[in-house]
């Protein structure tokens, strides 16, 4: 219970924000569609009733999705939608935002490259 008393300070301290990555983390790629719908309700459900703010954000587990995963990502109100693939085009959806994977024994010399490869400055 102390855990659940801590998330709900850490977002109402305005410093953090608390995201989904579904509730098994099952890839929604391959998933079926009730499946997929009820990984990202019950997800957004359960941790706005820990920390009293709405969830707008997800993560998809493994950066994998699909058409319906997006679909039901809008519907349960998720503006910002985090995958691994890095789109080719300047512009993407918020449902396909791309991001980075950080480990936590990379470099700060892996780091660095990763930053640099991913803004196209390499």
């Amino acid at each position: 219970m102390e855990q659940l008393k801590q998330m709900k300070e850490m977002q109402e301290s305005g410093v953090f924000h608390f995201g989904s990555h579904t509730v098994t983390h099952m890839k929604l790629d391959t998933a079926l569609t009730p499946d997929i719908e009820r990984e990202l309700s019950a997800s957004q459900t359960a941790i706005e009733a820990i920390t009293g703010a709405p969830v707008t954000a997800l993560a998809y587990p493994n950066g994998a999705y699909n058409d319906m995963a997006k679909l039901f990502a809008e519907k349960y109100g998720y503006h910002f939608c985090y995958t691994t693939n890095f789109p080719q085009e300047p512009y993407y959806e918020n449902t396909v935002l791309p991001r980075m994977s950080v480990v936590r024994d990379m470099t700060i010399e892996e780091f660095a490259m990763l930053l640099e490869t991913q803004s196209g400055d390499s």
